[in-house]
């Protein structure tokens, strides 16, 4: 039998759901015989990793909904379709529209061919052609698999490419592996692809394509983080953060809510930047979309979350009451001078802005102020349009965004924490890593124990990394958070219990800058774990709707390990 290969070009290997072992099944009506496609010209090569690119749109909205519908910032409303809700009460079956494994799983088989047959000693003035191509599709692979490991539990795992069902079948006989051993395979898989340079095609679009792949030291930092090698963790986040090669070092930046005005009594609130939701300098990579159905795959995210004519303004989706609650309760800083006199106020609940989401105030952290808001319609009694208009300013038709700067700065800071180091995680929070804050004049905020065994996992170039454009990332929601006397570490009875409180700070700084970006219940799940704590998961979604309305049969049922994931079909 002819060994055959479906065109990654046109997003094929096209898989049906009928038993596990279709799951993997090669089975299409677009097919190209091996012989015809080898892979040994560039634009044999283009095609294929454009494909793939192709099949990351099918998972784009998925990816999203599976992070962010089962954590603890959204909830589902009356309008959702029954699985959203399934997948908001964890009683999503093999049947539901978002537990598809095998679009991941065609990414991964597309990624294997590639892999297995791409003429990697073509060479072109003494260059590898294809290395960077071999870099992208290894990465690509790595991300899929992670997906599934992190949804499942526990999934098949092949690195050749299934070309037959006989090759599923026996794929399947074998043992299924769990997240740890699947990151520890794909870390040394992906490490010799580190220090090649970033692909590009253009700007297809508009849209800056080298983002359209992800930072293979970027990959490396989250599959180290998954499998618990934390320093190894922190040394590819900083090494993906501060090389000069790939493609710039990237700062914090300075995109935050500030006041206007220099008297709080006229405090008025605006935005430096659009950060939050469309800056394209935060994106790190994306999914870029059709813009309509007749092109391809298009995304769906905005209709669920957002009041859109296309949807009647019946969104499906809305915030928590644990993410406004987790907002309120944040403290925003204000430092401000007038007549030479300069002075810190601390905004309360009696101080500002309307707004919908928190009681006609907005207190605490501004990020939730700045990206969501809701009004009242005054409709007609006859009219088809929802009487609320729900608005979240973090979805775009063009692009699904997979990963943004400050949650990689968060992740970074995550795993220093877990490697020994709070202090210079909990800077990285409230100060932001520069020269000029760890050599600072009123002294280091980085204790002198860490400082003396971290090495370089916080080394910063003084020319590129400064005070003015490296900002805690607290700050961006908080204000003049170093003014904050409360935001501090403090003192506790062991090592442990500092870690896992500066670790509470990370998640909580997580949810307050990541949510609606499809990451809330990865991060709970990654904790959980981490802990051997189910109740960590379990009570805090259980929360979601806010400490007066538990939901106590969810929050029991989590309580289970074996029900955080989804179901494969047997």
């Amino acid at each position: 039998m002819k060994k055959i290969f479906y065109c990654a070009a046109v997003g094929t290997l096209l898989l049906a759901t009928t038993s596990c072992e279709d799951m993997l099944s090669p089975e299409s009506d677009l097919v190209m015989y091996e012989e015809d496609n080898q892979l040994n010209s560039v634009n044999d090569t283009l095609f294929s990793v454009i494909g793939v690119v192709n099949l990351m749109q099918k998972v784009a909205d998925k990816t999203n909904l599976l992070g962010e519908v089962r954590g603890d910032l959204v909830t589902v409303t009356a309008d959702a379709t029954t699985d959203l809700q399934a997948l908001a009460n964890f009683t999503a079956d093999v049947n539901n529209a978002y537990n598809q494994p095998q679009d991941y799983y065609a990414i991964i088989n597309n990624c294997n061919y590639f892999i297995e047959t791409a003429d990697t000693t073509y060479t072109k003035r003494g260059k590898k052609v294809f290395e960077r191509e071999m870099a992208v599709m290894h990465t690509f692979r790595a991300w899929a698999y992670l997906q599934l490991a992190i949804n499942y539990g526990q999934v098949p795992f092949y690195t050749q490419f299934l070309g037959t069902e006989n090759d599923a079948q026996e794929v399947m006989k074998q043992p299924y592996k769990g997240i740890t051993e699947i990151c520890n395979w794909l870390i040394d898989d992906l490490s010799p692809w580190a220090t090649v340079l970033p692909l590009s095609y253009g700007t297809p679009g508009g849209l800056p394509s080298e983002k359209f792949f992800i930072p293979t030291r970027l990959m490396l930092g989250e599959l180290c983080l998954w499998s618990g090698r934390y320093q190894e963790a922190a040394q590819w986040y900083h090494d993906f953060l501060t090389n000069t090669d790939d493609p710039r070092p990237i700062t914090t930046s300075n995109a935050a809510y500030w006041s206007t005005a220099t008297n709080p009594s006229t405090m008025i609130f605006s935005s430096h930047s659009n950060a939050f939701s469309q800056s394209s300098s935060e994106w790190l990579t994306f999914i870029p979309m059709e813009s309509n159905v007749f092109d391809g795959t298009v995304s769906y995210l905005q209709d669920l979350y957002n009041s859109t004519s296309e949807n009647y303004y019946f969104y499906e989706l809305t915030y928590s009451q644990a993410l406004v609650d987790l907002s309120a309760s944040q403290s925003y800083y204000y430092i401000y001078e007038e007549n030479h006199v300069r002075d810190t106020v601390c905004m309360t609940s009696d101080s500002i802005v309307n707004n919908l989401i928190t009681d006609d105030k907005q207190v605490g952290d501004l990020r939730l102020f700045a990206i969501a808001s809701a009004q009242s319609l005054n409709n007609s009694g006859t009219s088809k349009y929802n009487d609320t208009y729900q608005n979240i300013r973090k979805f775009q038709s063009d692009h699904v965004c997979l990963y943004r700067l400050p949650i990689i700065y968060l992740h970074y800071a995550e795993a220093l924490n877990r490697a020994g180091f709070p202090t210079a995680a909990f800077a990285v929070l409230k100060y932001g890593l520069s020269n000029e804050t760890l050599n600072r004049t009123t002294g280091n905020p980085i204790n002198a124990d860490e400082l003396a065994n971290i090495g370089n996992l916080i080394t910063f170039s003084s020319y590129i990394f400064t005070a003015s454009n490296t900002w805690g990332i607290h700050a961006r929601g908080c204000g003049d958070v170093e003014a904050n006397p409360e935001y501090e570490i403090p003192v506790l009875t062991s090592a442990s219990d500092t870690t896992q409180w500066v670790e509470d700070r990370i998640i909580e700084e997580l949810a307050l800058e990541g949510c609606f970006e499809g990451q809330r219940y990865y991060d709970l799940l990654r904790v959980a774990l981490r802990r051997n704590d189910a109740n960590y998961l379990a009570s805090r979604i259980g929360r979601r709707n806010g400490s007066s309305r538990v939901d106590a049969t969810l929050t029991t049922k989590l309580r289970q390990p074996s029900n955080w994931y989804l179901p494969l079909r047997e």
